[in-house]
Parts: C-alpha cells; sequence; structure tokens
C-alpha cells in the first residue's frame, strides 16, 4: 500500500461500523503473526488487508448508499457523519416511497436448493391451478366483451341454422302467437333453479367432514357457476372457493367433480323416471329407441360404478399421472354412492340438485307454451334429459352455441313442433342468459380475491 491507500484505508476504518473495523485490525494482526515464522512469502504484504478492507466497502455500501469516494473521505452530502456512513443519511435513500427495511440477500448461493429458492423469489408465486391463467375470471373491463360476443354469435348461428332447416316463415309464424304470461312464468322457475342450484352447491361440499366456504364466497361461485359463461375449464372457480376453505389441492378436485356428476346423475334419474312412466302408462309418440335406453340404462350404470369404484379404488392410492385422476373420479363415485346411502342426512345435497333441474326443466316448458305448445311432462323431461346431457357446466361458454342447436332437436324429437322447439328454446337461452350474466359479472371481484388468496 502506498500512503495515500493507507490514509484511505485509515479513514473507512474510522468510519467503520466497530465490529467491521475490528476484523480488518485481527487480520493484520494473524497476517504480522504468520509473516514473522516464514523467511519468505508468496503473497504480498498488504493483500489480506485490502481483501478485509473490500468486504467492509461491500458490507458498508450494500446498505448505506455511500459511493467508495464518499466513504473514503471525498466529498460528501451535507450532514454527513461517521454515523450516517454505518446507518444510511435520509438524503441519500433510494426513492421517497422506498421502504427502509432491510431485506436478505442471496449472495455467493452455493448449493442447488438455495439456487432453486432464489430463481422461485424471481419469478414470483405460481398459480395452484395451472389451468386457471386463461380463466375468463381474469378479465376486466373491455377485455370481457370478447366472451360475451362469442357467445351470442354462436348462439345466433346455431338459431339461424336451425330456423333455415325448419324454413324461416315457419319460424315466424311461431314467433308471432308468443303469449307473454307463459313466457314471464319462465323467470320465477329459474329463480326456483337458482336456489336449488345454492343449496346443492352448499351441501355437496360440506357433506361427509367437507368444507364450508363463506356466504360471500359461496354466492358469487354459484352466481359464476349457474350461468356457466365465466366458469371455464375442469376446475372453475370452485377449486379456488374450497381452497380458500382450507381444501387441499386433491380435495377441492373432488367436490368440484362431485358437483360435476351429481348434476349428471340426477339428470339420469329424472329420464329414468320419465321413460317408465311413459311405458308404464303405454303412451304412443315416442320411438323407443328414446325411451327404452332412459328406462333401462341409468340404474344399472349407477350399480356397476359404485361397486367398481369401490373394489378398485384402494389399488391407485398413492399413484400418479393418469391413475391419480381415475383415483379422483372413483372418489367421486363414492362419495356420490354416500350421498344417495343417506339420503336422510345429505337432503339438501340431493333435493337442491332436484329442484335445480326441475326449476330450468319447467322454465323451458313456459318458454315452449309461450309459442302455442303446452308439452306432455314425460315427453318434455325426456327430450331435455337427453339435450342437456352436455350441461352448462361441462360446455364451453356455458354450452353457447351448442345446447341453442341440440336442445331444439332434441324436444323435437320428443313430439314438439320444430319451429317452436326452435323459438322456445331461443327464448328460454335469451332469458337465462341475461338474467344471469349481471349476477355473474358482479362475482368476478369476489373470485379474483379468492384467486389472489390461494395462488
Amino acid at each position: 500500500m502506498d500512503g495515500e491507500e493507507r490514509d484511505a484505508a485509515d479513514q473507512l476504518l474510522r468510519n467503520s461500523p466497530p465490529d467491521l473495523g475490528g476484523e480488518v485490525r485481527a487480520q493484520r494482526r494473524v497476517f504480522a503473526e504468520s509473516q514473522a515464522d516464514y523467511s519468505f512469502t508468496l503473497i504480498p504484504q498488504d493483500q489480506p488487508v485490502r481483501l478485509a478492507l473490500a468486504e467492509v466497502q461491500q458490507r458498508t455500501h450494500a446498505h448505506t448508499g455511500h459511493t467508495a469516494n464518499h466513504t473514503a473521505g471525498a466529498a460528501a452530502p451535507a450532514r454527513c457523519t461517521a454515523e450516517g456512513v454505518h446507518r444510511g443519511h435520509p438524503e441519500r435513500r433510494k426513492r421517497p416511497d422506498a421502504s427502509t427495511e432491510r431485506r436478505p440477500r442471496h449472495h455467493g448461493v452455493r448449493n442447488e436448493t438455495a439456487r432453486r429458492v432464489t430463481a422461485h423469489e424471481r419469478r414470483g408465486p405460481q398459480q395452484c391451478w395451472s389451468w386457471l391463467s386463461g380463466n375468463l375470471i381474469d378479465r376486466r373491463g373491455a377485455a370481457l366483451a370478447a366472451p360475451i360476443l362469442l357467445a351470442v354469435a354462436l348462439n345466433v348461428v346455431a338459431v339461424a341454422g336451425l330456423a333455415y332447416i325448419a324454413g324461416f316463415r315457419a319460424v315466424y309464424t311461431s314467433l308471432t302467437r308468443i303469449q307473454w304470461p307463459w313466457l314471464g312464468a319462465a323467470v320465477p322457475a329459474l329463480a326456483m333453479s337458482a336456489i336449488g342450484y345454492y343449496l346443492a352447491y352448499r351441501r355437496i361440499y360440506a357433506a361427509e367432514g367437507g368444507y364450508q366456504p363463506s356466504r360471500r364466497q359461496l354466492s358469487a361461485v354459484v352466481a359464476a357457476g349457474f350461468g356457466g359463461l365465466f366458469s371455464p375449464g375442469e376446475m372453475k372457480s370452485d377449486g379456488l372457493v374450497l381452497q380458500a376453505s382450507g381444501a387441499s389441492r386433491r380435495d377441492a378436485l373432488v367436490r368440484v367433480t362431485t358437483l360435476t356428476a351429481m348434476e349428471q346423475a340426477m339428470l339420469a334419474l329424472y329420464g329414468c323416471a320419465a321413460a317408465i312412466a311413459w311405458l308404464g302408462l303405454g303412451q304412443a309418440g315416442l320411438p323407443l329407441d328414446v325411451t327404452l335406453p332412459w328406462a333401462v340404462i341409468p340404474l344399472p350404470a349407477f350399480a356397476a360404478a359404485f361397486w367398481l369404484a369401490s373394489r378398485y379404488r384402494a389399488r391407485l392410492s398413492g399413484r400418479a399421472g393418469w391413475r391419480a385422476r381415475l383415483a379422483v373420479f372413483l372418489d367421486t363415485v363414492l362419495l356420490i354412492r354416500t350421498l344417495f346411502a343417506h339420503p336422510v342426512r345429505h337432503r339438501g345435497a340431493i333435493a337442491g340438485m332436484a329442484l335445480f333441474w326441475a326449476g330450468d326443466a319447467l322454465a323451458v316448458w313456459s318458454a315452449l307454451a309461450a309459442f302455442g305448445f303446452q308439452m306432455n311432462g314425460a315427453a318434455l323431461i325426456l327430450g331435455y334429459c337427453t339435450g342437456m346431457v352436455w350441461t352448462r357446466r361441462i360446455a364451453p361458454l356455458g354450452g353457447s352455441g351448442t345446447l341453442a342447436l341440440i336442445l331444439p332437436l332434441t324436444i323435437w324429437a320428443s313430439g314438439a313442433p320444430l319451429a317452436t322447439a326452435i323459438t322456445g328454446v331461443t327464448a328460454y337461452r335469451m332469458l337465462y342468459s341475461w338474467l344471469t350474466l349481471p349476477s355473474a359479472l358482479a362475482s368476478l371481484p369476489v373470485l379474483r380475491e379468492t384467486t389472489r388468496q390461494t395462488r
């Protein structure tokens, strides 16, 4: 070291915290004692001191923001003292809005585990549900117009195609026969369906030691799921609400799948009951290829599913990949079996789902009656259950386009005139979509907040 460097080092030691200056002095003393024992050395005498001084500068500058010239005694801002060098002075803070809280720094990360943690912190928090990155609940403002307009366009295309098949004149004639009181009766029917859906949601998620989301979260997820437009994907927003209520990822997946499967199970029971009633009463007008499958298939299928789930579920415990997904499905089947095996204990889940589909089917019947066709109840249920196999919860964009295309055809196959089926189902779909859209939009802020909590 020359004289200027020694003066700068002494100035740095005087302005440094006592513990850091002590480290440098100790290293000087150890080095001097070691040099006395040897006749030669390949290390310059001032190198340990330089290394120690560099460490002092690094530690000092890391939390004060001073430059090396400032620390060494060059020109410094006013009111900068030795205490200011150690603690930092207000004039040299990074930003007026920056926090003064010291955070841990990752210098010299060597091992692989620490490197992974550091990389994770740089990337930020990851989503628990990887497929939620494209979920419509994350959209805001004008970005929500695209899926809404797409849903409208799909419905228009489907209705236009069916009207071309039935004849535009026949469809127009059906529209001129509209009876508004019957169409207005579809509104309370849809309200009854919404109440049943809420009850089914609540009881299925709480069944057998399940989870109890808050009323605010449950109302939001029911509003989004009832219309189906803002609840796409395998898990939808239900999984986030269940996770916020304490469920693990797998438990949430089982409960959400149970709700979807319960919809299908109740539809199958309605279709089975209607087909048995139709055949038992000896009604004519419907072909056997419509009634017979509904009368024969559902109950044996339930029994087979329950038996297979109880037999093979234990073999898939702890598996990964497709076996893990199959295990989730089997757990869903077992939970549904428990719901039906104890109908009194789980009456809320069963009655809620039954009320949901009954109210929705009644709304379709009222819409058909508004255009002059009061359909037989059993025939309507058969056509309705056939067309609703791909439900709003499963179909993309709440069944926009698909239900508008399929449901009129299945109701027509059950005995309704095609033109009336087109106008009635279209009116029902319009009422359903535009009555549920405001509540679905209002639920999005709550779902976004829940998403942030569970990611």
